[in-house]
């Protein structure tokens, strides 16, 4: 079973935190509740389900949690 750590952070996290974002975009005040959900991964996740493309504008699909526990 796959698992992913899910956190919801605030904007500037990463720059706080002095995380480089390689690709894309920082959150930014539009990313909020009721709008378009956005997501920021890591060089490791891109790789394994995007090998050789462009992540950007690629889709994931998050299972209910309740599936996860299920296993």
């Amino acid at each position: 079973m796959n698992l992913a750590w899910i956190p919801q952070v605030m904007g500037n996290y990463f720059q706080a935190q002095g995380i480089p974002i390689l690709r894309g975009r920082d959150f930014t005040a539009a990313d909020r509740e009721g709008a378009p959900l956005v997501v920021i991964v890591n060089r490791t996740l891109a790789e394994h389900y995007w090998p050789g493309q462009d992540p950007i504008g690629k889709r994931l699909h998050r299972a209910p949690a309740e599936a996860a526990l299920r296993g």
